[in-house]
């Protein structure tokens, strides 16, 4: 398994961990701190930007573009673009309408962020895709848990299963 941190964008293996949170609170209270988000230093934006993307890829009902009629593919990709570098109109559209109910997912390394206070899973408990799956079950017993987003985050760590765990754990094929 050799994947990418949310945070930094830096190879991850198994010196990560899948962290479950209300990370907006989090990112909210960093830029409150220090006065705007054009204030924060080089990982504090890292941070927020990560936080505000993968909002923004795992509850894609709550945040994503609605389009309607025919759209190009274009169109479609040129507002992705645009959305990927939006961190600052993503916060404040999160803050406006906060998922409150169900944790974001972040896989990270544990110097990127450390996880206090948040349900952590470490890499080197999910090494197989049997184990990633005995997870998602357990997890799924939590109110709070957000199947989507882990769903993604094992995407990522086991890319040989993409859209297996999905429908498996909504009990498709």
């Amino acid at each position: 398994m050799t994947q990418i941190c949310h945070v930094c964008n830096e190879q991850l293996e198994y010196d990560g961990q899948i962290s479950l949170d209300r990370f907006y609170l989090r990112a909210l209270g960093l830029v409150e701190r220090v006065g705007g988000y054009n204030r924060l230093g080089a990982d504090g934006k890292q941070f927020v930007d990560a936080v505000t993307w993968q909002y923004y890829r795992q509850f894609p009902q709550e945040y994503g573009r609605r389009y309607e009629g025919i759209v190009s593919i274009g169109a479609v990709l040129q507002d992705s673009q645009i959305d990927r570098m939006a961190n600052k109109h993503r916060l404040l559209k999160i803050t406006e309408s906060p998922i409150t109910e169900k944790y974001l997912g972040l896989l990270v390394h544990r110097a990127c962020f450390d996880g206090n206070g948040c349900h952590n899973v470490d890499l080197s408990r999910i090494k197989t895709a049997e184990q990633a799956l005995d997870w998602l079950f357990h997890l799924g017993e939590k109110a709070w848990f957000h199947p989507l987003g882990f769903i993604m985050i094992l995407e990522e760590l086991f890319p040989e299963s993409r859209g297996k765990a999905q429908s498996f754990y909504v009990g498709g094929d």
